[in-house]
Parts: C-alpha cells; structure tokens; sequence
C-alpha cells in the first residue's frame, strides 16, 4: 500500500501522515536522500556516513520504524568498518544475543558494543553514538532517530527527508551492565556487558527482579513492549542461576 505514497513521521504533534503527494507537507527538498526501496517488500534504505577525522564509511541502512533503538550496526558492517577504517571504537565484544520476537530468543552468536564517533544523516551530525551489533543483512535506524527530527519517506519519487530539531546531537551514554532477551514468557541475561560481572552472572540466569520490577508478572505484551533503557543505569537485579538454580541479588551498572 506505502509504495506508492508518502509517509511522515512527526514526533513534535505526535501524528503519522499518509498522503499521495508530497506537495502537499512542507518540505525543504534540499534536504533529500536518495531512497532505495529493497526488492523484497519496498523497505526503505538510505545512505548514512560515519566519520572519525579523515577516516569514512558509508553503510546502506534500513530505517526500521519497528525498532525501538537508535542505530544498530549489522555485524558485518562492525567487522568491515573495524578492520578498513577507525570510524568506530570497538567498547567491548562477548557471545550472546539481546533481541527476540514471536519466536522466541535469538540464537546467542558474538555481538560487539562500539561508539560511532559521528553519524552524518542529511543535514543532521550525530556524535558519540552507541550501537550494538545486529546479525540483521543492514544496519538499521530505528525510531529513536524520531526523538531528534521529522521523517518524511517519498516511496513515490525515492527520496528520504530528515529534518532535524538540532544540527548537532551527542548520544554518549553509558553500556548497561546486562543485555536482556525472552523466550515470549519469561526474561533472561542475554549478554553480559560489564567485565566485573562475569563469573557472578551467566547468559541464561533468569531475570525474576529489577529494583521495584517484578519480572515474573510480565505479560507477553509488557515483555515485547518493555524498554529496557527505561531501566535505572544503577539497579539491583534478582535472578535465578540457569546452572544451579539459586538465587542471588546482583548490584549492576553502566560503564
């Protein structure tokens, strides 16, 4: 049905628009990006660049407006980029998986954090961002980015307009000490972050408390809808060990 139209996405009033003309929105046409729709279900895709001083990527992303996340690197990409430029900084690369779905908990695989330290997107300079690795086929744009502008998709005439609130953005944040997954019931660590806590925690324990949160009464919709940056950086997690079953109160932080 989008194929032929064009989709805003505006934050700022709350409202996505679908229209068949983009006349019809006020859009500076000096802002557009070429739109690439993929072969398989029209998926938008645009050219993002990553910089650190002299050294530059571009990398072909999909704009996923069913992601809750900012930026989420495909793990190709993070080994390509490493290995040919110093456009990111590799934090920290372990094994184990932090996404899941319908079907439950991806297979756990390596999977790294890095810092970008800058994102060029049209007119918009982002600095500092995090991202963890996906074993998606693209990296991806997810609707964080609606925190920081307009997204208009012109399926029609190929073209994507972000217009952003500042020019200028710094992302940095901390990396939680745990990664979460779910098999659809119930929540687990995924990946395990922060160094200091290996050998207190295993992928697999299962989540049973976050500070005042009780995992257990979690229903499927509050665990696909749940974000975990809406998590304390501080907390204090309860888990049931996946090799003894006891149970221990762990304190976790960023770093």
């Amino acid at each position: 049905m989008l194929r032929n139209s064009v989709v805003q996405f505006d934050s700022h009033n709350s409202m996505i628009i679908v229209l068949d003309n983009p006349k019809k929105l006020n859009i500076s046409k000096k802002g557009g990006t070429k739109l690439i729709k993929d072969n398989s279900q029209s998926n938008p895709v645009i050219e993002v660049i990553m910089q650190n001083g002299n050294s530059r990527a571009k990398d072909l992303v999909l704009f996923d407006s069913g992601s809750s996340e900012f930026f989420e690197i495909a793990y190709s990409s993070y080994q390509l980029f490493k290995e040919k430029t110093t456009v990111l900084k590799e934090k920290i690369k372990t094994v184990g998986t932090n996404s899941f779905g319908l079907h439950g908990a991806a297979h756990k695989d390596s999977i790294a954090a890095v810092q970008i330290t800058r994102l060029n997107l049209s007119k918009a300079i982002f600095l500092n961002v995090g991202s963890i690795s996906t074993r998606g086929f693209r990296s991806r744009l997810g609707t964080e980015l609606l925190k920081h502008g307009t997204v208009t998709i012109d399926y029609k005439n190929k073209k994507f307009y972000f217009e952003p609130y500042k020019e200028n953005v710094d992302l940095t944040e901390k990396i939680r000490g745990l990664g979460l997954t779910s098999n659809g019931e119930s929540y687990f660590v995924g990946v395990v972050w922060n160094p200091e806590l290996l050998g207190t925690v295993n992928v697999g324990d299962q989540i049973l408390k976050v500070d005042n949160w009780d995992f257990q009464n979690l229903n499927f919709c509050d665990i696909i809808n749940l974000d975990s940056k809406s998590l304390p950086e501080k907390t204090i997690y309860k888990l049931k060990d996946v090799k003894t079953g006891e149970l221990k109160k762990i304190h976790v932080s960023g770093f």
